[in-house]
């Protein structure tokens, strides 16, 4: 809470389009603090904050940061909230399915979110939230490798094979390939 205003006054409104990666020097349980400035209101804007966030631990190579959420995001009203993990999730996709697999995409898969100064009784609700966003930005990461395939390999009874196998271990969910 103290870091807050001192953040505000020397980093958002000089440059609200810049990210600033902080040590922690043990501090916190986590190496680093990612900071992000969101100037802009509503879903989209969090959502590129997140996506803006897990692209800078991908250039850096980073396996770990620690993320402070903004103040204003509930549980009771997490849409603001499920974008911006919904930005943390989709930041992290490449599509590499014709290429070897970078040591920066491979960490990538790799990297853990520390979520600090959330109240105790909150991380279940918060839990919740979270999975949602995952849930959504895995189908959204899904979807972007069928469009990036080539017809010529994803012709219809391969795409029928990629829906059984994504809805083969959902509850009350099955698909038949005609």
């Amino acid at each position: 809470k103290q870091l807050l205003p001192l953040l505000e006054a020397a980093f958002v409104r000089k440059q609200p389009k810049k990210l600033l990666l902080l040590p922690t020097y043990g501090k916190l349980p986590t190496t680093s603090l990612i900071c992000v400035a969101v100037t802009d209101k509503g879903a989209d804007a969090y959502r590129l904050a997140g996506a803006r966030i897990t692209r800078e631990l991908r250039g850096a190579n980073m396996k770990r940061v620690g993320v402070v959420l903004p103040t204003s995001f509930s549980v009771t009203r997490s849409d603001e909230a499920e974008a911006f993990f919904e930005g943390l999730f989709l930041g992290l996709y490449t599509f590499h399915v014709y290429k070897t697999v970078s040591p920066a995409d491979r960490i990538a898969k790799d990297v853990q979110i520390d979520l600090l100064g959330l109240p105790a009784k909150e991380k279940a609700a918060w839990a919740k939230v979270i999975e949602r966003a995952r849930t959504l930005a895995e189908a959204i990461m899904l979807t972007r490798d069928l469009v990036n395939t080539p017809s010529g390999d994803m012709y219809p009874i391969r795409l029928a094979d990629v829906a059984a196998t994504t809805v083969a271990g959902v509850d009350g969910c099955s698909a038949q390939p005609l």
